[in-house]
């Protein structure tokens, strides 16, 4: 059917497609990624427009076509859930993810229909607020909404108010945790890609070969102490870092880095030979017992944002046509003064 494509999206040259209620027929050129049809009746590509916005709708003329159309008209389709959850695991396969994590599906059913996505950060009621208005059906996040185990199912905490909102509005969510930030040209490459940084390897390796925490690269060239600081503040658009003192004056080259709660890879950042170590958060007496490692701190949210533009490409590569938002709402509980 036009909602599940990869076969015929892999061919060029059709001449035509099978007739049948979910198919676009006689069909002259290659469908390319053209998701998002259930029609009736017999088509081609000349009765639809293709826009980067709207995605493909049918031009002036065909949807009034009812004898060609049938009793159900033309309407938009979408994707099975599980096409997308397919191509996000193998970006991000949920083996990668840490002991303590949940990554995965929080709420819904692979065969649910997806024809827009909301993309964020964090799982809050704002968010949810959006997607109902949207008119989502799956948000897409970084961080789980179901992190520890609901003992519960009602309104005691904004969790369980999402998951109740989630399970009544039929909209699915899904979170890319550890399985996106240990995997390779995940997270922390996308930290690695803003720093500039080149010849990365893996602060801490696991066994698989494939996946690790924490990364370890050079800048091109060493940047002195304050000037790193400024390009880091610049590039990651946060007021203010909380950063070691700037007593020392040599200048930066080596950098250890790890998005989000990453202050567990210090004695790896302090054993590979980084002049600092860039983190989501680190512990004040970190700022002790560092071995001569500047630490520089963007906050929890801060160094994970573009994880939201991540997922967004990851989606967009693979499904052109499939609707992905970017969400609108800052989830960032954080604020400075």
């Amino acid at each position: 059917s036009i909602g599940n494509l990869p076969s015929i999206t892999a061919a060029s040259g059709w001449s035509s497609v099978g007739v049948g209620s979910d198919y676009i027929v006689e069909v002259g050129q290659p469908l390319g990624n053209m998701y998002g049809f259930q029609v009736e009746g017999m088509y081609t590509l000349d009765d639809f427009t293709y826009d980067a916005q709207k995605g493909w709708t049918p031009n002036p003329g065909v949807a009034d076509a009812s004898s060609r159309l049938g009793t159900e008209g033309f309407r938009p389709g979408g994707m099975k859930l599980k096409d997308i959850i397919d191509i996000i695991e193998s970006r991000a396969p949920l083996r990668y993810q840490d002991d303590f994590d949940n990554s995965g599906l929080q709420v819904g059913s692979p065969g649910n229909e997806v024809r827009r996505v909301l993309v964020c950060l964090d799982v809050t009621e704002a968010v949810m607020d959006e997607a109902e208005r949207l008119g989502c059906d799956l948000v897409l996040s970084h961080h789980p909404l179901i992190f520890k185990a609901l003992r519960q199912v009602g309104d005691a905490t904004y969790q369980q108010r999402c998951a109740v909102r989630a399970v009544r509005s039929g909209i699915a969510v899904y979170s890319a945790h550890t399985s996106l930030d240990n995997a390779p040209h995940g997270v922390n490459h996308k930290i690695a890609e803003l720093l500039g940084l080149e010849r990365l390897g893996w602060l801490s390796p696991r066994p698989d070969g494939e996946s690790g925490s924490g990364l370890v690269g050079e800048l091109r060239e060493e940047l002195p102490y304050g000037e790193f600081l400024e390009s880091v503040r610049a590039k990651f658009g946060v007021k203010a870092l909380r950063c070691s003192r700037a007593d020392a004056l040599s200048p930066i080259r080596k950098v250890a880095l790890c998005g989000g709660a990453g202050a567990f890879l210090l004695p790896q950042a302090i054993a590979s030979g980084a002049d600092c170590f860039v983190c989501g958060e680190f512990h004040y007496h970190d700022y002790f017992e560092n071995a001569g490692v500047r630490l520089v701190e963007l906050g929890h949210y801060q160094s994970e944002q573009y994880t939201q533009q991540l997922l967004r490409d990851i989606l967009h590569e693979a499904f052109p046509t499939l609707e992905t938002v970017l969400t609108g709402i800052d989830t960032n509980p954080i604020d400075y003064m």
